[in-house]
């Protein structure tokens, strides 16, 4: 999801380019390549904040399904999300003075956007400290990932409030503009920076193995993705696990199955 939006971030911004280059040359430039590089880029966000909050709530570190409260208001606040963008496109078209200079979020859905941005932050640092009390050897993860996102979701709300009210309205959408770029390139340093797979890395979350993908067999959150340092193997709390020792007996091999162990061992073949 972060490399989606990264990508989607990136399609937006060119488009952004490819408008203004041409608005320089003609004083026209194209309105449709701009409003569409900007819902690209705000859609890019949005699935960068929902992988935040499913993060957040442990997804793929302390769990492999979300709660039915989880789902629900994440849809919810993806389509506050979508009409308050879509309604904020229609009052820069009917209300907006063609003549003035204004940023798009000096508007009652600006706001409405800024607010809904808050309200996923205390969703967030709530299911961060929820995560980080099922899973205490995940903690350190969970606390540097709230206080170091925290800046990501507060910046835009803040400075929207800057914006509108201490800038002038010919230099307000520019300076808005780069604020959102700097807020958007720290959010993914922050992710990248946090879940980079380096042995120094104390806060590197994701410990799955490739045996606990299935989430339909007794996964259990407490064991399952916790490094293994002990020297003999164990149940992983996901899978029994079948040891197979082939035996030459008269031509035909006899397996024997095992269940409670941590692995799938495998028979030597000898060169003779």
């Amino acid at each position: 999801m972060c490399a989606h939006s990264i990508i989607g971030n990136t399609i937006g911004l060119a488009f952004l380019v490819t408008n203004y280059v041409i608005y320089a040359m003609d004083g026209i430039g194209l309105p449709i390549i701009l409003a569409f590089g900007e819902f690209i880029r705000a859609l890019a966000d949005m699935l960068f904040m929902y992988m935040c909050l499913v993060l957040a709530r442990g997804l793929n570190v302390t769990k492999m399904r979300l709660t039915t409260f989880d789902k629900f208001f994440l849809v919810i606040m993806f389509f506050v999300f979508i009409l308050s963008y879509l309604a904020m496109q229609f009052w820069e078209i009917k209300y907006f003075d063609p003549a003035m200079v204004f940023a798009k979020s000096e508007s009652l859905p600006g706001y409405l956007l800024a607010l809904w941005r808050l309200t996923a932050w205390v969703f967030f640092v709530i299911a961060c400290q929820l995560s980080k009390n099922d899973s205490p050897t995940k903690a350190s993860f969970f606390t540097s990932f709230a206080l170091l996102m925290t800046p990501w979701f507060w910046a835009p709300p803040i400075f929207v409030i800057v914006a509108n009210f201490f800038l002038n309205n010919w230099v307000r959408a520019e300076v808005v503009n780069i604020v959102e770029n700097c807020v958007t390139f720290y959010g993914y340093i922050v992710f990248l920076y946090l879940s980079r797979p380096s042995d120094n890395n104390q806060n590197f979350p994701f410990h799955i193995r490739t045996t606990q993908v299935d989430v339909d067999t007794g996964f259990d959150p407490q064991t399952a993705y916790q490094q293994n340092t002990a020297e003999t193997n164990i149940n992983d709390g996901m899978h029994g696990v079948m040891e197979m020792t082939a035996r030459n007996k008269g031509g035909v091999h006899a397996v024997s199955e095992e269940v409670d162990r941590g692995i799938i061992e495998r028979p030597q073949i000898s060169s003779s």
